[in-house]
Parts: C-alpha cells; sequence; structure tokens
C-alpha cells in the first residue's frame, strides 16, 4: 500500500513538473528539508547538532557539502539553460500558426488548381 501512495505522489509530481518544473523543484526541497528535520528530532541522530556545530563536523562534511552543492548548482544551470527558456513560447506559437496557415494556403491551391 505504502509503495502505491509513493508511485501516486511520483505520478502527481509529473504532471505538476509538465506544467511548472520550477514549482515542482521547490515543492521537493521543502518536502525533503522537512522530511531530514523530522528525522533529526525524532531520532536524535545528532543531524541538527552537526549542522550547527562548529569545525569539527564541518570538517568530516566538508567533501559531501561540496559535491551536494555542486549537483544543486548543476541542476540550476540546466534549468537555465533549458530550450524553452531561451525561445519565447509566443514565436513557437508563431511558427506554428504560420505552419497552419502555409498548409491551408496549399490545400486551396491545390483544390483551385483541379
Amino acid at each position: 500500500m505504502k509503495i502505491l501512495c509513493y508511485i501516486a505522489l511520483f505520478v502527481a509530481l509529473m504532471m505538476v513538473y509538465q506544467h511548472n518544473p520550477v514549482f515542482t523543484i521547490v515543492i521537493l526541497v521543502i518536502a525533503i528539508g522537512l522530511y531530514l528535520f523530522y528525522k533529526a528530532k525524532k531520532g536524535n541522530s545528532g543531524l541538527l547538532r552537526n549542522l550547527m556545530s562548529g569545525s569539527a563536523a564541518s570538517n568530516q562534511n566538508s567533501i559531501e557539502d561540496l559535491i551536494t552543492f555542486m549537483v544543486i548548482q548543476q541542476m540550476f544551470n540546466e534549468l537555465d539553460t533549458s530550450p524553452s527558456r531561451n525561445q519565447n513560447p509566443s514565436k513557437i506559437k508563431q511558427k506554428e500558426q504560420e505552419k497552419i496557415q502555409e498548409k491551408t494556403k496549399q490545400e486551396i491551391l491545390d483544390l483551385l488548381s483541379e
């Protein structure tokens, strides 16, 4: 039953992602943050203590933090360079309308020539 809930959540996120990718990423970041906060508070695993502590924890996790920041940076760079961001949606619609008009003109000319 739990797996069906996860599948339903995944499908819902994919549907939202098709409509607005940035909003989906924001939802995921908030959900992961809340999950980590809940786990740290419930289990007393020391996650919050490690995050708030001084140099001892930061020395141990510095490579992990660096990798995390690099992954986040790549994710945002990919969002900025996506082809849908480079082209204006109105230009895409205009090109589609021109193709439809050109096709209609050709059909009318073919009908008139017969």
